[in-house]
């Protein structure tokens, strides 16, 4: 105990918070962590342990969206449940970047504080994913949203699939790049692997598309001395895939082949994709009332927006089907009913400045990542430049079909993202 300083404790408390935000039903526990950060970051201001970021694009960009959303917040017509979301999501992830870069101790240095986020992540991750494996034994691996025996019971299969694309970018890297032991390579296969594979059980074509792209960029960049064999093998993939499509029984494996047909993206061929077009509809008209401030973080109150401000009565009596589909969608109701498009989300919750700094947000990890990747020292710091490189690439496209905008894989970028040389404690 001797050991254990203030800066260890703000560092463990982080630590805590990214695993317990990657376990799946343990807000309780994020609860914890969050309350220990928040008093180990004042405790620190006060006793001048912690230094200011260096002023870049990043943490320009990562300041004025919490600011931004802080604003929203307070200024929207459901400031309760906006300052609730504030308080649960965006100030915690705050807490995380200042203390686990902006440490003044030099034993405490972003190198270490970032490797140590890491494996934090993914050792969530891994229990994440056992809980999924459990579940998926119990309902021969159905992945349904809301339909399930017992409603009142924990789900962990549920947009398993989905979230895993967040974690794939950090799995993949310290698989392929990292210095690691024997064993620690062997558990971290089979992690990856089965993660590989849920995916693929699941049906979903967004998530099983950038996992794709994921798996073979990163193959291609770890063995690029071997290009050739391995365009071999993905021109023989494509091939093999392409003849058996007549003779492919399983759903799931089925529908990925409607990813390149024309028609899934025609307004009525496809319902999931017919529904994305009518709730994007949707979501904008609601959200060009406030397009410069938004509603606040949260996008549980959609529907009772919608309500409320009479676009569920519009929808009702339209006779647009596309207005017919919003209707219906939204009639799930608050929790249930949600932007499913990132961008759409954004303009929702932070309105058209909270958008762009989000942009500028994202284009400072892609911008860090080119640096890594052609300059960085080390295996480590490359591999997770190329890393920074692909999430922002899929995310991007993903986030067509929804996603989170704070999302603590997002955290894990920021800190590798910001140069060893140009921290705080380091230019001291």
């Amino acid at each position: 105990m001797k050991n254990f300083n203030l800066p260890n404790l703000a560092v463990c408390a982080s630590l805590g918070f990214i695993f317990a935000t990657v376990l799946p039903n343990a807000i309780a526990l994020k609860y914890v962590f969050s309350g220990l950060m928040l008093i180990t970051l004042i405790l620190q201001i006060s006793k001048k342990q912690l230094s200011f970021p260096i002023a870049n694009l990043l943490t320009i960009s990562f300041m004025a969206l919490v600011l931004i959303a802080t604003l929203s917040a307070v200024l929207s017509p459901l400031n309760a449940d906006a300052l609730n979301n504030l308080r649960k999501d965006t100030l915690p992830f705050l807490f995380a970047f200042v203390l686990l870069s902006c440490q003044s101790d030099e034993r405490h240095r972003l190198q270490r504080n970032r490797v140590l986020a890491v494996w934090a992540l993914i050792f969530g991750y891994a229990i994440k994913e056992m809980l999924a494996v459990r579940d998926g034994i119990a309902n021969n691996f159905v992945f349904s949203i809301y339909e399930t025996a017992n409603n009142q019971l924990p789900k962990y299969l549920d947009f398993f699939a989905t979230d895993t694309i967040l974690y794939l970018p950090f799995l993949l890297p310290v698989l392929l790049f990292w210095p690691l032991k024997f064993w620690q390579r062997v558990l971290l296969l089979i992690v990856t692997a089965t993660a590989l594979i849920m995916v693929t059980m699941s049906g979903v074509r967004a998530t099983f598309l950038a996992a794709a792209i994921l798996v073979a960029a990163l193959l291609f960049v770890r063995f690029w001395s071997k290009k050739w064999l391995m365009l071999a093998a993905v021109l023989v993939l494509a091939v093999s895939a392409y003849a058996i499509k007549d003779h492919v029984t399983n759903p799931s494996i089925a529908r990925y082949y409607t990813i390149f047909s024309k028609g899934t993206y025609q307004f009525g061929n496809d319902g999931s994709v017919s529904e994305r077009k009518a709730i994007i509809k949707a979501v904008w008209e609601i959200s060009s009332e406030r397009l410069w401030i938004g509603y606040g973080p949260g996008w549980k109150k959609l529907p009772v927006i919608a309500q409320e401000r009479g676009y569920m009565a519009r929808w009702q009596a339209s006779t647009d089907p596309v207005d017919g589909w919003a209707y219906r969608y939204f009639s799930y109701g608050e929790g249930r009913v949600n932007p499913h498009n990132l961008y759409m989300q954004l303009l929702f919750e932070v309105g058209v400045p909270g958008l762009l700094a989000y942009a500028a947000l994202v284009l400072s990890l892609m911008f860090a990542g080119f640096k890594h990747w052609v300059r960085g020292g080390g295996a480590m710091v490359k591999s997770m430049g190329v890393a920074s490189i692909l999430y922002v690439g899929v995310y991007a496209v993903t986030g067509m079909a929804g996603g989170v905008w704070l999302p603590i894989s997002l955290l894990i970028l920021m800190l590798w993202a910001l140069d060893e040389k140009n921290t705080p404690h380091s230019a001291r």
